[in-house]
């Protein structure tokens, strides 16, 4: 595209996802579904994951009954900032009682996925950021530190921390291949790549830079066409955790993708009966 006519595009701010998806004209039927870059997780706590796996595997070396304790709770406090941390990065309060937020993790989440406890949990899992077995694994970590007053086993610290370390470094993982999503049609793309020669080509979820306020992620879904449109995300609507769920499983679970971004799609009550929207292709 020239530098002359890039310059004429106007930047027009949308009021809501449905009158985007209306202005792209997309053919849903005959989708083609592109994921790029990654993203970053930068909300911190005064006290790190890291710090606090650190003071666990430093109290297992103690091997006292005092140590055990410690250990244990550290490698829990461990999960537990990581947890929330992320989701504060990515704007979400896991003690909201959000109706979006709520339905969103009943869709996606089996009936025992569901009765997950503490909500934080429940919302972390939800959005594809733990594998069900390690969530399992916290969740008996969980009750025995808060539910079982014994002195742990060292056979049972050392897999709590074998847990936290995994969480921590499965995260890690997610945040590398996390990937901005891009939806079009594949007549839609094929048209523009040959006359653009561009990977992005149709409505684009990604996160927006500057940002506001630091360490919280901001996201937008932009279309670039004879001007460029957007639609910034509050957060709180119900496209908005589907979005972000295809983002960290787009890279590892082509299924699960296609599943969520037909969720995300019926969120957002595009014209196209739900049965009839079809992935034919995904690229990155």
């Amino acid at each position: 595209m020239s530098e002359s006519s890039a310059s004429k595009k106007k930047d027009i701010n949308v009021s809501s996802l449905e009158e985007l998806f209306e202005i792209s004209k997309v053919d849903f039927t005959n989708l083609a579904i592109g994921y790029h870059d990654n993203i970053n997780f930068e909300y911190a706590f005064p006290v790190s994951p890291d710090t606090y796996l650190k003071y666990a595997k430093s109290d297992l070396k103690n091997g006292d009954d005092k140590s055990l304790i410690n250990a244990l709770s550290n490698a829990k406090r461990s999960i537990d900032c990581l947890v929330e941390s992320t989701l504060k990065s990515l704007n979400i309060d896991s003690s909201s009682t959000d109706p979006n937020l709520i339905n969103f993790c009943n869709e996606v989440l089996d009936e025992s996925q569901q009765r997950i406890v503490p909500k934080s949990l429940k919302v972390f899992c939800a959005l594809g950021l733990a594998p069900s077995i390690l969530v399992s694994e916290v969740r008996a970590l969980r009750n025995k530190v808060e539910h079982e007053y014994v002195v742990p086993s060292l056979s049972d610290v050392t897999k709590a921390i074998e847990v936290a370390d995994l969480l921590l470094n499965n995260v890690k993982a997610k945040e590398l291949y996390s990937a901005c999503i891009d939806i079009i049609d594949l007549k839609s793309q094929l048209k523009s790549d040959s006359k653009y020669g561009a990977s992005i080509t149709g409505l684009y979820f990604n996160e927006v830079y500057p940002k506001k306020e630091k360490g919280i992620c901001e996201f937008v879904i932009e279309l670039y066409s004879d001007n460029r449109y957007s639609y910034n995300f509050t957060g709180e609507e119900s496209a908005y955790f589907y979005f972000l769920r295809a983002m960290f499983i787009a890279a590892h679970d082509e299924d699960n993708l296609k599943d969520t971004i037909k969720m995300s799609l019926n969120n957002i009550n595009i014209k196209t009966p739900k049965e009839h929207v079809k992935i034919v292709q995904v690229h990155r």
